[in-house]
């Protein structure tokens, strides 16, 4: 959802809720058997009208990703030389010591 969905969705609840606070206000203010000011069915049309334009914004596919500038021809070889020079050496198989090598125990 893109911020300005999001700020459209927080005002419009932000205008159900001030309706509602009113409402119950206004009922409390009044006497048990006369009618209220609003109706019942006028505060579910409001309702209603809040809950299928919040829905038309919730169900707006996402928005696509910004599509990031293709790197040149050039730079991708530049990237895969790196990544070519970063590969683990071979193994290399050790010689086996010559018979007449020097050992440690010789030096002393």
């Amino acid at each position: 959802m893109i911020p300005e969905d999001r700020e459209t969705v927080i005002s419009k609840c932000k205008v159900a809720h001030d309706f509602w606070t009113t409402f119950q206000a206004d009922l409390a203010a009044q006497q048990k058997h006369e009618d209220p000011k609003t109706t019942y069915d006028a505060a579910m049309q409001h309702f209603t009208l809040l809950e299928s334009e919040c829905n038309a914004i919730f169900n707006k596919p996402p928005p696509k990703p910004k599509a990031e500038e293709k790197p040149d021809e050039d730079d991708k070889l530049d990237e895969e030389k790196p990544a070519e020079e970063a590969k683990p050496a071979e193994d290399v198989k050790m010689e086996e010591p010559a018979e007449n090598a020097v050992s440690a125990d010789d030096l002393s």
